[in-house]
């Protein structure tokens, strides 16, 4: 099942990228970045501009396989940001 979604992205406050309510089994999570400045920084809950696992420069995407235990998060370098997300899941 693939299920896609523009999500706003806080700024001040690590925002969940889960656009499905309880995923069962892995799947496939595609974060893009399709602002036109500024960056979108990924992580753990604890994400922050100056604590993250993964910076998304503007145009450019992330794919990463997650276990359905597991929770992606993004902070924006700016208000008003936005993340295109797509979940792809396997079937259980």
């Amino acid at each position: 099942m693939i299920k896609h979604s523009l999500i706003g992205i806080s700024n001040t406050t690590p925002t969940l990228l889960d656009i499905s309510e309880n995923i069962k089994s892995s799947f496939t999570l595609i974060i893009q970045n399709i602002n036109t400045a500024g960056y979108l920084y990924l992580g753990s809950d604890s994400v922050s501009s100056l604590n993250y696992g993964f910076r998304v420069d503007v145009n450019q995407a992330f794919t990463i396989e997650m276990p359905s235990s597991q929770k992606m998060y993004a902070i924006a370098s700016a208000a008003g940001m936005q993340a295109a997300i797509m979940e792809i899941h396997r079937a259980i």
